[in-house]
């Protein structure tokens, strides 16, 4: 009854000589699985932050290049405003000089036929003087002419001295540059032939 007992405490002590590797072995198996799901935590727990950084300093770019983009449009539209403003006061601009001229052409045109007008009045007015002019003018040389024709009859007629007319002739002259009229000139001699 004795040998049973220590045989089995021999044999239980064999057994689990035999199954204490496996269980060492099972033991580091499990710590390893352990280590390697706690580094693959670690890792993981690194790799969701980088990602989530990685996410937040993506969403900080989106939100930057929203904020630049909006920014850039509206000094877009600003620009755009102004450019426009410049463009419609260079369309304004060319309208108003090219009514004024418009305008100044048709004033020119109708001071230019205002002076047409007026020059051919002028001219006509001109032409109406020298027309009267040469109508009086031609009247006094055939009055002249008449007048010279009678008095060289008369002085065949009365034998007229030349030297007596040639001084009263200058007298007359004399009186004519005095006195600038011709018509009292002609009068004058005449009376003074009559008179001889």
């Amino acid at each position: 009854e004795l040998a049973v007992p220590h045989v089995q405490k021999v044999v239980r002590g064999f057994l689990l000589r035999r199954r204490m590797d496996s269980i060492r072995e099972s033991i580091y198996q499990e710590r390893r699985r352990s280590a390697a799901i706690e580094i693959q935590r670690i890792m993981r727990s690194k790799l969701a932050k980088m990602q989530s950084e990685h996410q937040r300093k993506l969403r900080n770019y989106i939100m930057a290049t929203k904020i630049q983009s909006a920014t850039r449009r509206k000094l877009a539209i600003k620009e755009r405003k102004r450019r426009w403003t410049i463009h419609i006061q260079h369309l304004r601009y060319d309208a108003a000089t090219k009514i004024q001229s418009l305008y100044r052409c048709k004033a020119a045109q109708q001071l230019h036929e205002r002076l047409a007008d007026e020059r051919q009045k002028l001219l006509e007015e001109k032409e109406r003087a020298h027309v009267k002019s040469l109508e009086k003018d031609a009247a006094i040389i055939i009055q002249r002419n008449c007048r010279m024709c009678l008095a060289k009859r008369k002085c065949k007629n009365r034998r007229i001295e030349l030297g007596s007319l040639h001084s009263r002739l200058l007298m007359y002259v004399e009186r004519f540059m005095v006195d600038h009229c011709l018509w009292s000139l002609m009068r004058s001699i005449n009376s003074d032939y009559i008179r001889s």
